[in-house]
C-alpha cells in the first residue's frame, strides 16, 4: 500500500507530459535548436520546478547562416526552470560539427545563465587528430572557448583513407 501511496503522490506526477516531442527555438525567424526527446515530463507543483526527459534528449544547434554547428544527446536529462540549469546524464555526446571535435562523458551540467558547460566526471574529447581524455571539463556554450582539466592521456593518430 505504501508502494501505491509513494507512486501517487501529488510530488511524484507531472503536472503536464509530452509525447514524442519537437521543439524549435528560433530568434528573429531563424532557427536556432531543435529539441527532440520521446517523452518530456513537467514538473511545476514541486519546491523545484523542472522539465524531466526520462527516455533522453537530442538537441540540434544551428548557426546564423542555418548550418547544423553542433548537437547534444544524452540518455536522460532535467532542466531546473528557476536555476535555469540543465544536467545531462547517461551516455553524453557533444558534437562540435565546425571545430570537428566530440566530447563523450557520463554527466554534465549546462548552465543556461551564465552560457557555461561544465563537469567533475571522466570525459573523452575526440577531434580528427587527438584523443584526450580528463577528469573534468569547462565549456562555453558558444563552443570556442573549451578546457579538459586534469588530462591523463592524449593520444595522437592520423586518419587514413
Amino acid at each position: 500500500m505504501s508502494t501505491i501511496q509513494q507512486l501517487t503522490t501529488h510530488d511524484s506526477l507531472p503536472q503536464q507530459s509530452l509525447t514524442t516531442a519537437k521543439i524549435t527555438y528560433t530568434e528573429n525567424g531563424h532557427t536556432k535548436a531543435i529539441l527532440t526527446s520521446p517523452i518530456i515530463d513537467q514538473y511545476t507543483d514541486v519546491s523545484e520546478p523542472c522539465m524531466k526527459f526520462p527516455q533522453g534528449v537530442e538537441i540540434l544547434f544551428y548557426d546564423s547562416v542555418q548550418q547544423l554547428a553542433g548537437k547534444v544527446q544524452a540518455e536522460y536529462a532535467i532542466r531546473y526552470n528557476q536555476k535555469q540549469l540543465i544536467v545531462a546524464k547517461q551516455n553524453v555526446h557533444i558534437f562540435d560539427y565546425a571545430k570537428n571535435r566530440e566530447l563523450i562523458t557520463e554527466i554534465l551540467y549546462w548552465d543556461q545563465t551564465k552560457k557555461y558547460i561544465y563537469n567533475y566526471d571522466f570525459t573523452t574529447l575526440k577531434d580528427n587528430q587527438q584523443v584526450m581524455y580528463g577528469d573534468s571539463l569547462s565549456l562555453t556554450e558558444d563552443m570556442n572557448h573549451l578546457e579538459l582539466k586534469q588530462i591523463r592521456a592524449t593520444l595522437d593518430y592520423k586518419e587514413e583513407l
